[in-house]
């Protein structure tokens, strides 16, 4: 069933709060289209317990920690939401850079280029 007209008030409320996320992909994204999976290793526990939040794309766990690609686009993304976009922005950096395997890669000018 599609509904159409505004969205309301009262299912579509705004926090007020900044939120900002980077995708993780692999070396190969956007390069390739056909390539193996990467396997990598991931403390969603421990990267939550610093403040941020994971979500899981294209990936799925082989084991404690451990994950492999399903396909070669974005595997994860790690988001954190707060009053300050600067210090938000510098916290997920900060656990991209101490959790992220070497194998992984991601875009270091996001939040650069455009705020709105």
């Amino acid at each position: 069933m599609f509904l159409i007209g505004n969205l309301s008030e009262k299912n579509c409320q705004f926090n007020g709060k900044n939120s900002f996320l980077v995708y993780i992909v692999s070396k190969e994204y956007a390069i390739k289209s056909n390539v193996p999976p990467v396997e990598f290793v991931l403390n969603k526990e421990r990267m939550e317990e610093k403040g941020v939040k994971v979500y899981f794309a294209n990936s799925k766990q082989i084991g404690e920690n451990r994950y492999t690609s399903v396909s070669n686009s974005r595997l994860f993304a790690i988001e954190k939401t707060g009053d300050n976009f600067e210090e938000i922005k510098k916290q997920v950096y900060q656990v991209i850079e101490e959790e992220i395997d070497d194998n992984l890669d991601y875009r270091t000018d996001i939040g650069n280029m455009y705020e709105h």
